[in-house]
């Protein structure tokens, strides 16, 4: 087996009226992951 170490700091924003939030953050790069729901699939 290799060896490795895998290092990957996440910072989540999670709950309702949180995207509203996001102009406040510090963000480290250029690109960002936003995933946006109405809750129903979460529920599938």
């Amino acid at each position: 087996m290799n060896h490795f170490t895998f290092y990957m700091p996440t910072k989540l924003l999670f709950g309702e009226g949180q995207l509203s939030h996001l102009h406040e953050q510090e963000l480290p790069g250029k690109k960002a992951l936003i995933v946006t729901s109405n809750g129903q699939s979460t529920k599938k």
